[in-house]
């Protein structure tokens, strides 16, 4: 078959093209350009035709050409020298073999990453992060019958030195080499590519490569992943594509608008709301079920807020990228405004982006703690009673934990209302610190319509338990094993 011939060279393009950076670039192939909006992802899903992994790339490329990827790429690259050094050196290289040699070594670093315990249960979730694995472990939970295995990223040399052995093995066929080379350089050679989308591909084709052989090998029934458009998810979504595994795609907090269309057997939503995002999108294909937000029910609690301002215990959750600036204006401001009691500080859980220095700068004393976010985010929300926050869907959380959020901008570089959370009518905000009135809050909160308009976002919130209808789902999905198409349903209202 045709595929053959194009994906299995894949992960030898992450190896071999550091050795050979001056291959053929003469042969034809289709190229992947790197377009922003709707119609671009369209028009790249076209050109994919019915190729899984083509297909995958072409969302990755979407993704990642985004204006908000490409800020946090931005905001990684201002304080890593080595990542500037990087770019750089990509740059000059300007979109020749030698260019797509040098990103390989990014496929290399994920083909060699991933790794698992077990892959004898019926269901092989796939995720990097730890927001994925907790969805993972919810859904393990709620679906006792099943066995669930996760794969791991990273290990020990021992682990790695046997992702290059089973690397190694795939060289004996020259064809497929060349194959995987082309396909690679395809993928990331036109002009438009930049450094970040390029090496996203990379990684994505050694994601792909390492579970290729791992899947066609294995007992599994299932796959489920925690992301729509990430390298790992993607290149796992192609490889089960291939091997005829139906894939369930679980999300992990709420989507800004323009996400790219998903073509999972299964999709398991938090509700109405995050659908909606989908479906004026591009859409997406499977079944639909609701689970829920993540996080624990509990009524809206107010009373804090009607109570003597110094009496208070203020959170400040932060973002995934921050304007530290603004973070430490805000400190002070809540300070001289409302003289808490008490404030507390979250960072973002990801560690990856974030600015130690300016962490260090940020105002300090008796009143302010800093939790690092190694708690779960209801256990630091348990600490307060009023939490101010950016852009983040950590809103949802907070919000059916009980505890009241607002909103106000300077916080991050996060675009205004991204998730449209003010827009309908779930999340307060105010203008600036200055303003904030925790009574006006509490005003809010208690509004008739709040409710109703935040189980469009968890329809389970304080309302019906919807594990059973997604263990049932799960059921069907792994009945699908080895029909080698994904079942479309009607999705609910």
């Amino acid at each position: 078959m045709l595929w053959r011939a194009s994906v299995h060279g894949a992960p030898v393009a992450c190896f071999v093209g550091c050795l050979y950076p001056c291959f053929a670039s003469s042969v034809a192939a289709d190229k992947l350009v790197p377009m922003v909006g709707r119609q671009a992802q369209a028009g790249a899903a076209s050109s994919a035709g019915s190729d899984p992994l083509k297909q995958a790339i072409a969302t990755v490329v979407f993704k990642d050409s985004q204006p908000f990827r490409r800020s946090v790429f931005a905001e990684l690259r201002g304080r890593r020298r080595l990542i500037r050094l990087a770019e750089r050196l990509h740059k000059r290289l300007a979109h020749r073999p030698a260019a797509t040699a040098f990103v390989a070594l990014y496929g290399l670093k994920a083909y060699l990453s991933a790794r698992g315990r077990s892959w004898t249960a019926d269901v092989l979730a796939v995720g990097e992060y730890a927001n994925e694995r907790r969805q993972f472990e919810w859904l393990d939970g709620v679906c006792s019958e099943m066995t669930f295995a996760f794969v791991e990223h990273g290990g020990r040399a021992v682990e790695r030195a046997a992702g290059v052995g089973t690397l190694l093995s795939e060289l004996r066929d020259p064809a497929r080499v060349a194959s995987g080379l082309k396909l690679l350089h395809a993928s990331v050679s036109p002009p438009e590519t930049s450094f970040l989308v390029a090496c996203r591909v990379a990684a994505t084709l050694g994601y792909y490569g390492r579970f290729r052989r791992q899947l066609a090998a294995s007992e599994l029934s299932g796959l489920v992943v925690s992301s729509d458009s990430n390298p790992c998810a993607m290149g796992a979504w192609a490889a089960a594509k291939i091997a005829g595994l139906p894939v369930a795609y679980i999300n992990h907090g709420h989507l800004p608008a323009d996400p790219p269309h998903t073509d999972f057997a299964l999709n398991l939503l938090d509700g109405p709301a995050l659908y909606d995002v989908y479906r004026n999108s591009l859409g997406m294909s499977g079944e639909v079920v609701f689970k829920g937000a993540e996080g624990v029910s509990r009524t809206m609690s107010v009373d804090a807020l009607r109570r003597p301002a110094t009496e208070l215990r203020v959170g400040i959750f932060l973002s995934l990228v921050n304007d530290w600036d603004g973070v430490a204006e805000a400190l002070r401001s809540i300070r001289k405004v409302l003289g808490p009691r008490s404030i507390r500080i979250r960072l973002h859980p990801n560690r990856t982006v974030r600015d130690h220095a300016a962490i260090a700068r940020l105002p300090s004393g008796p009143d302010i703690t800093l939790s690092d976010a190694s708690c779960t985010l209801v256990e630091d929300a348990a600490q307060c009673d009023l939490v101010v926050c950016g852009g983040t869907s950590a809103h949802l959380t907070l919000l059916k934990y009980g505890i009241p959020t607002v909103c106000v901008p300077g916080l991050d570089r996060v675009p205004w209302d991204f998730y449209r959370f003010i827009e309908l009518g779930i999340v307060a905000s105010c203008a600036d610190i200055a303003g904030l009135s925790p009574s006006a809050m509490a005003d809010f909160y208690e509004r008739p319509e709040w409710l109703p308009a935040f189980q469009r976002f968890d329809p389970s919130h304080l309302a019906s338990d919807l594990r059973p209808q997604v263990r049932a789902s799960m059921a069907r999905l792994i009945d699908l094993r080895g029909s080698n198409s994904d079942r479309s349903a009607a999705a609910p209202d």
